[in-house]
Protein backbone atom coordinates (compact mmCIF):
# COMPACT_ATOMS: atom_id res chain seq x y z
CA UNK A 1 0.00 0.00 0.00
CA UNK A 2 1.25 3.35 -0.92
CA UNK A 3 1.29 5.83 1.88
CA UNK A 4 -0.50 8.89 2.95
CA UNK A 5 0.83 12.44 3.07
CA UNK A 6 0.34 12.37 6.60
CA UNK A 7 2.76 9.29 7.06
CA UNK A 8 5.07 11.28 4.91
CA UNK A 9 5.07 14.02 6.13
CA UNK A 10 5.87 12.14 9.48
CA UNK A 11 8.96 10.70 7.91
CA UNK A 12 10.37 13.97 6.87
CA UNK A 13 9.70 15.40 10.53
CA UNK A 14 11.14 12.34 12.05
CA UNK A 15 14.29 12.97 9.67
CA UNK A 16 14.37 16.59 10.37
CA UNK A 17 13.13 16.74 14.08
CA UNK A 18 10.95 19.65 13.54
CA UNK A 19 7.73 20.21 14.62
CA UNK A 20 4.54 18.22 13.29
CA UNK A 21 2.29 19.93 10.36
CA UNK A 22 5.71 21.44 8.68
CA UNK A 23 6.84 17.99 6.73
CA UNK A 24 4.12 18.67 4.34
CA UNK A 25 5.84 21.45 2.65
CA UNK A 26 8.13 19.18 1.87
CA UNK A 27 6.60 16.37 1.11
CA UNK A 28 4.59 18.91 -1.64
CA UNK A 29 7.83 20.47 -3.57
CA UNK A 30 9.30 16.70 -3.87
CA UNK A 31 5.72 15.94 -5.62
CA UNK A 32 5.84 19.12 -7.73
CA UNK A 33 9.42 17.77 -9.40
CA UNK A 34 8.07 14.51 -9.17
CA UNK A 35 5.21 15.50 -11.33
CA UNK A 36 6.73 17.85 -13.82
CA UNK A 37 8.78 14.73 -14.53
CA UNK A 38 12.10 16.08 -16.00
CA UNK A 39 14.74 13.08 -16.65
CA UNK A 40 17.76 13.70 -14.74
CA UNK A 41 19.79 11.72 -17.15
CA UNK A 42 18.56 13.96 -20.02
CA UNK A 43 16.69 17.24 -18.73
CA UNK A 44 13.98 16.12 -21.08
CA UNK A 45 10.42 16.18 -19.48
CA UNK A 46 8.38 12.76 -19.44
CA UNK A 47 4.81 12.65 -19.10
CA UNK A 48 3.01 10.55 -16.65
CA UNK A 49 1.13 7.29 -17.75
CA UNK A 50 -1.16 7.79 -14.56
CA UNK A 51 -1.77 11.54 -15.54
CA UNK A 52 -3.22 10.61 -18.55
CA UNK A 53 -6.92 9.09 -17.84
CA UNK A 54 -9.81 8.94 -19.73
CA UNK A 55 -12.89 10.42 -18.68
CA UNK A 56 -16.57 10.80 -20.39
CA UNK A 57 -19.23 13.43 -20.04
CA UNK A 58 -22.70 13.77 -21.80
CA UNK A 59 -23.85 16.35 -24.47
CA UNK A 60 -27.47 17.00 -24.19
CA UNK A 61 -30.11 18.67 -26.29
CA UNK A 62 -32.71 21.10 -24.27
CA UNK A 63 -34.69 19.20 -21.91
CA UNK A 64 -38.14 20.03 -20.35
CA UNK A 65 -39.88 18.21 -17.15
CA UNK A 66 -42.90 18.45 -15.04
CA UNK A 67 -42.23 19.21 -11.39
CA UNK A 68 -43.76 17.23 -8.82
CA UNK A 69 -44.67 17.84 -4.95
CA UNK A 70 -40.88 16.82 -3.63
CA UNK A 71 -39.59 20.11 -5.08
CA UNK A 72 -41.08 22.25 -2.15
CA UNK A 73 -37.74 21.37 -0.50
CA UNK A 74 -35.64 23.89 -0.43
CA UNK A 75 -32.72 24.49 -3.08
CA UNK A 76 -34.16 21.35 -4.49
CA UNK A 77 -36.08 20.80 -7.64
CA UNK A 78 -37.37 17.08 -8.80
CA UNK A 79 -39.09 16.39 -11.64
CA UNK A 80 -40.90 13.18 -13.23
CA UNK A 81 -38.76 12.79 -16.62
CA UNK A 82 -35.16 11.84 -16.12
CA UNK A 83 -33.79 14.39 -18.32
CA UNK A 84 -30.81 15.66 -15.58
CA UNK A 85 -26.66 15.26 -16.40
CA UNK A 86 -23.88 15.66 -14.68
CA UNK A 87 -22.98 18.18 -17.05
CA UNK A 88 -25.91 20.26 -16.20
CA UNK A 89 -24.27 21.84 -13.66
CA UNK A 90 -23.67 25.55 -14.07
CA UNK A 91 -26.83 25.25 -16.14
CA UNK A 92 -30.15 27.29 -15.36
CA UNK A 93 -33.15 25.43 -14.33
CA UNK A 94 -36.13 27.80 -15.36
CA UNK A 95 -39.92 27.38 -14.64
CA UNK A 96 -42.36 28.16 -17.18
CA UNK A 97 -44.96 29.92 -15.37
CA UNK A 98 -42.73 32.57 -13.19
CA UNK A 99 -39.61 32.72 -15.55
CA UNK A 100 -37.40 32.16 -12.26
CA UNK A 101 -34.26 30.74 -12.62
CA UNK A 102 -32.07 28.23 -10.57
CA UNK A 103 -28.60 27.38 -10.65
CA UNK A 104 -28.23 23.79 -10.48
CA UNK A 105 -25.42 22.84 -8.45
CA UNK A 106 -25.49 19.21 -7.95
CA UNK A 107 -27.36 17.08 -10.14
CA UNK A 108 -28.56 13.65 -7.43
CA UNK A 109 -30.14 11.69 -9.80
CA UNK A 110 -31.48 12.14 -13.67
CA UNK A 111 -34.91 13.38 -11.74
CA UNK A 112 -33.35 15.60 -8.90
CA UNK A 113 -30.99 18.19 -8.93
CA UNK A 114 -29.96 20.68 -6.51
CA UNK A 115 -29.94 24.51 -7.29
CA UNK A 116 -28.78 27.82 -5.63
CA UNK A 117 -32.16 29.69 -4.16
CA UNK A 118 -35.19 28.38 -2.85
CA UNK A 119 -37.67 26.73 -5.60
CA UNK A 120 -40.32 26.28 -2.74
CA UNK A 121 -42.42 28.82 -4.07
CA UNK A 122 -42.68 27.46 -7.43
CA UNK A 123 -46.15 25.40 -8.66
CA UNK A 124 -46.05 22.09 -8.81
CA UNK A 125 -46.90 20.73 -12.30
CA UNK A 126 -44.88 23.49 -13.58
CA UNK A 127 -42.59 23.00 -16.68
CA UNK A 128 -38.35 22.96 -15.63
CA UNK A 129 -36.59 23.59 -19.10
CA UNK A 130 -32.84 23.36 -18.84
CA UNK A 131 -31.53 25.01 -21.99
CA UNK A 132 -28.42 23.68 -24.32
CA UNK A 133 -25.92 26.14 -24.66
CA UNK A 134 -23.25 23.81 -26.01
CA UNK A 135 -21.07 25.02 -22.97
CA UNK A 136 -20.30 22.35 -20.20
CA UNK A 137 -17.93 22.18 -17.50
CA UNK A 138 -14.72 20.49 -17.40
CA UNK A 139 -13.79 18.60 -13.89
CA UNK A 140 -11.41 20.06 -11.60
CA UNK A 141 -8.35 18.71 -12.03
CA UNK A 142 -8.39 19.01 -15.82
CA UNK A 143 -5.19 20.58 -17.16
CA UNK A 144 -5.48 20.56 -21.23
CA UNK A 145 -6.87 17.70 -23.77
CA UNK A 146 -4.49 14.70 -25.25
CA UNK A 147 -6.52 13.76 -27.76
CA UNK A 148 -9.72 15.00 -29.53
CA UNK A 149 -12.41 13.85 -27.84
CA UNK A 150 -14.34 11.09 -29.35
CA UNK A 151 -18.15 9.88 -29.41
CA UNK A 152 -19.30 6.85 -28.02
CA UNK A 153 -22.43 5.12 -30.00
CA UNK A 154 -25.43 6.05 -30.76
CA UNK A 155 -27.47 4.33 -33.09
CA UNK A 156 -29.63 6.93 -33.94
CA UNK A 157 -27.31 9.99 -34.14
CA UNK A 158 -24.50 10.70 -37.11
CA UNK A 159 -21.14 10.29 -35.46
CA UNK A 160 -18.75 12.70 -36.83
CA UNK A 161 -15.24 13.48 -36.26
CA UNK A 162 -14.11 16.30 -33.88
CA UNK A 163 -12.91 19.21 -35.38
CA UNK A 164 -10.96 21.45 -33.50
CA UNK A 165 -11.90 25.36 -33.51
CA UNK A 166 -10.66 28.56 -32.52
CA UNK A 167 -13.41 29.68 -29.56
CA UNK A 168 -14.27 33.11 -31.10
CA UNK A 169 -15.69 30.95 -34.30
CA UNK A 170 -17.08 28.28 -32.19
CA UNK A 171 -19.24 31.33 -30.14
CA UNK A 172 -19.75 32.69 -33.29
CA UNK A 173 -21.56 30.41 -34.73
CA UNK A 174 -23.47 29.69 -31.54
CA UNK A 175 -24.75 33.18 -31.74
CA UNK A 176 -25.65 32.89 -35.44
CA UNK A 177 -27.00 29.34 -35.69
CA UNK A 178 -30.36 28.13 -34.32
CA UNK A 179 -29.86 24.63 -35.89
CA UNK A 180 -29.56 21.30 -33.86
CA UNK A 181 -27.23 18.53 -34.78
CA UNK A 182 -24.64 16.57 -33.67
CA UNK A 183 -21.74 18.66 -32.42
CA UNK A 184 -18.66 18.24 -34.24
CA UNK A 185 -16.37 21.52 -33.67
CA UNK A 186 -14.91 21.79 -30.26
CA UNK A 187 -12.51 24.42 -27.97
CA UNK A 188 -11.15 24.23 -24.58
CA UNK A 189 -11.78 28.05 -22.90
CA UNK A 190 -10.66 28.93 -19.38
CA UNK A 191 -13.72 30.06 -16.59
CA UNK A 192 -13.08 33.21 -15.64
CA UNK A 193 -10.32 32.85 -12.57
CA UNK A 194 -11.69 32.10 -8.59
CA UNK A 195 -8.08 32.79 -6.31
CA UNK A 196 -10.40 30.34 -4.15
CA UNK A 197 -11.02 28.01 -6.63
CA UNK A 198 -8.01 27.66 -8.72
CA UNK A 199 -7.95 27.59 -12.38
CA UNK A 200 -11.04 26.08 -13.98
CA UNK A 201 -12.07 25.27 -18.15
CA UNK A 202 -14.77 24.67 -20.20
CA UNK A 203 -15.58 22.44 -22.99
CA UNK A 204 -17.60 24.20 -25.96
CA UNK A 205 -19.30 22.88 -28.79
CA UNK A 206 -21.23 23.46 -32.18
CA UNK A 207 -23.54 22.99 -33.22
CA UNK A 208 -26.11 22.71 -30.25
CA UNK A 209 -26.92 19.35 -29.77
CA UNK A 210 -29.95 18.19 -31.16
CA UNK A 211 -29.54 14.54 -28.96
CA UNK A 212 -28.13 13.20 -25.52
CA UNK A 213 -24.88 12.22 -26.47
CA UNK A 214 -21.91 10.34 -24.78
CA UNK A 215 -18.24 11.43 -25.35
CA UNK A 216 -14.72 9.80 -24.28
CA UNK A 217 -11.88 12.41 -24.23
CA UNK A 218 -8.20 12.03 -22.79
CA UNK A 219 -6.54 14.47 -20.42
CA UNK A 220 -3.70 16.00 -18.80
CA UNK A 221 -4.55 15.45 -14.85
CA UNK A 222 -3.46 18.56 -12.84
CA UNK A 223 -3.13 17.31 -9.23
CA UNK A 224 -3.90 19.69 -6.44
CA UNK A 225 -1.29 20.12 -3.52
CA UNK A 226 -0.86 17.72 -0.87
CA UNK A 227 -2.69 18.16 2.23
CA UNK A 228 -1.65 17.12 5.67
CA UNK A 229 -4.21 13.90 6.44
CA UNK A 230 -5.31 10.91 4.85
CA UNK A 231 -4.84 11.39 1.56
CA UNK A 232 -2.86 9.57 -1.03
CA UNK A 233 -0.76 11.02 -3.86
CA UNK A 234 -1.41 10.17 -7.61
CA UNK A 235 0.79 7.34 -9.17
CA UNK A 236 -0.39 4.47 -5.70
CA UNK A 237 2.87 2.19 -5.23
CA UNK A 238 4.70 3.19 -7.74
CA UNK A 239 5.61 6.93 -6.78
CA UNK A 240 5.28 5.97 -2.92
CA UNK A 241 9.10 5.48 -2.71
CA UNK A 242 9.95 8.01 -5.08
CA UNK A 243 7.85 10.68 -2.90
CA UNK A 244 9.44 9.44 0.20
CA UNK A 245 13.05 10.06 -1.03
CA UNK A 246 12.15 13.24 -2.93
CA UNK A 247 10.82 14.76 0.64
CA UNK A 248 13.82 13.86 2.20
CA UNK A 249 15.61 14.74 -0.69
CA UNK A 250 13.82 18.63 -0.22
CA UNK A 251 14.61 18.49 3.24
CA UNK A 252 18.16 17.59 3.71
CA UNK A 253 19.65 21.10 3.99
CA UNK A 254 17.76 21.84 6.89
CA UNK A 255 19.28 19.05 8.68
CA UNK A 256 22.68 19.79 7.27
CA UNK A 257 24.38 22.35 4.64
CA UNK A 258 26.94 20.56 3.20
CA UNK A 259 25.02 16.61 3.28
CA UNK A 260 24.21 15.22 -0.20
CA UNK A 261 23.07 11.59 1.03
CA UNK A 262 19.43 11.85 -0.63
CA UNK A 263 20.07 13.90 -3.78
CA UNK A 264 21.91 11.18 -5.58
CA UNK A 265 19.15 8.84 -4.15
CA UNK A 266 16.43 11.21 -5.47
CA UNK A 267 17.96 10.94 -9.08
CA UNK A 268 18.57 7.37 -9.06
CA UNK A 269 14.72 6.98 -8.06
CA UNK A 270 13.34 9.12 -10.36
CA UNK A 271 15.33 7.46 -13.58
CA UNK A 272 13.88 4.02 -12.35
CA UNK A 273 10.18 5.69 -12.00
CA UNK A 274 10.71 6.97 -15.23
CA UNK A 275 11.71 3.66 -17.29
CA UNK A 276 9.06 1.30 -15.40
CA UNK A 277 6.46 4.10 -16.91
CA UNK A 278 7.60 3.84 -19.56
CA UNK A 279 7.22 -0.08 -19.64
CA UNK A 280 4.18 0.37 -18.59
CA UNK A 281 2.58 2.93 -20.99
CA UNK A 282 2.96 1.61 -24.57
CA UNK A 283 2.93 4.87 -26.00
CA UNK A 284 6.60 5.15 -24.09
CA UNK A 285 7.27 8.93 -23.99
CA UNK A 286 3.48 10.37 -25.28
CA UNK A 287 3.28 14.06 -26.40
CA UNK A 288 0.17 15.69 -26.54
CA UNK A 289 0.22 15.42 -30.10
CA UNK A 290 -0.80 18.10 -32.23
CA UNK A 291 -3.95 18.43 -29.71
CA UNK A 292 -3.83 22.26 -28.28
CA UNK A 293 -6.89 22.94 -25.89
CA UNK A 294 -5.64 26.86 -26.37
CA UNK A 295 -3.93 26.99 -23.19
CA UNK A 296 -0.44 26.12 -23.69
CA UNK A 297 -0.78 22.79 -22.84
CA UNK A 298 2.43 21.42 -20.87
Amino acid sequence: MPRTASALAAIVEGYTGNDAGTGIAHVNAAYDRILYGIDPRSGIRHRWSFLKPMSSFRIWKTVTGTCVAASTIDTVIVVTEAIFYASMIGHNAVFTATGNSYPITAVTSTTQVSVTGDPSAEANEDVVTVTADGIYDLGDDFGGMIDAPVYKYNANAQTPRWQQKDAEWILGYLRDTNGVGSPYCWAVVPETFVAAAGHKWKFICAPLSGYDRDVWYRYQVRPAALTDGAVYPVGGVQMDELLRVGSLSDAEGMVSKKSNFWGPRFDEAMAGAIDSDMDFDTQGVPSTGTVDAGMGVP
